[in-house]
């Protein structure tokens, strides 16, 4: 068969070949078309997420540091909540045992001043211990959110780095489907001719 000069039926047969092949590369390129817009709808979904997960990682970093210093002054140096504790109860005891004797009542006992300067957050240990326990308790929480939190980032990172290779690949596949389409037509309108 001559490209130049074909018989009409030599044309027919060779337009039917080029119908067909353009018909079912059509298809497959309307496929990868669906396909890629899907992908694209993912990732933009999975996008807001990642945004999302990275503000409330961002809150739980602020949060996690100031629970931390609250943590730190319970428990170190000179900002230590029980050496302030201690101090203000020995203050206390002193400042009691010092107004004992400035008042003195025949025939009665002593009335106990230093209750005027008693506080139940100072008096009571179980009270401060409560307290540590929610802090570490939350700190501990809120570890293991940003934990998880940041391992659906990096998931999301991963899933991004996927959809991006099935994105370039997908439009490499559809570049190639269209130029077999653009070429079916060629024949398509050439064969045409001789019909």
């Amino acid at each position: 068969m001559s490209w130049s000069n074909p018989t009409q039926q030599e044309a027919q047969e060779a337009y039917d070949a080029a119908r067909q092949r353009y018909d079912s590369t059509a298809e497959e390129y309307i496929r990868l078309t669906n396909q890629q817009e899907q992908y694209v709808s993912q990732v933009e979904s999975a996008y807001v997420t990642y945004r999302d997960g990275e503000k409330r990682l961002t809150a739980l970093r602020q949060l996690e540091f100031k629970l931390q210093r609250i943590s730190r002054n319970f428990s170190s140096g000179d900002g230590n909540i029980d050496s302030n504790i201690y101090l203000a109860r020995s203050y206390r005891a002193d400042l009691q045992n010092g107004l004992r004797g400035f008042v003195a009542c025949e025939g009665m006992a002593s009335p106990t001043l230093g209750r005027a300067t008693l506080s139940p957050f100072v008096d009571e240990d179980a009270d401060t211990s409560r307290i540590k326990e929610l802090i570490r308790a939350e700190l501990t929480r809120v570890q293991e959110l940003m934990n998880i939190i940041d391992s659906q980032i990096r998931d999301f990172q991963d899933q991004y780095s996927d959809f991006a290779a099935n994105l370039t690949s997908y439009e490499e596949e559809r570049k190639e489907l269209k130029s077999i389409m653009d070429s079916c037509t060629l024949d398509m309108e050439h064969y045409r001719k001789f019909l």
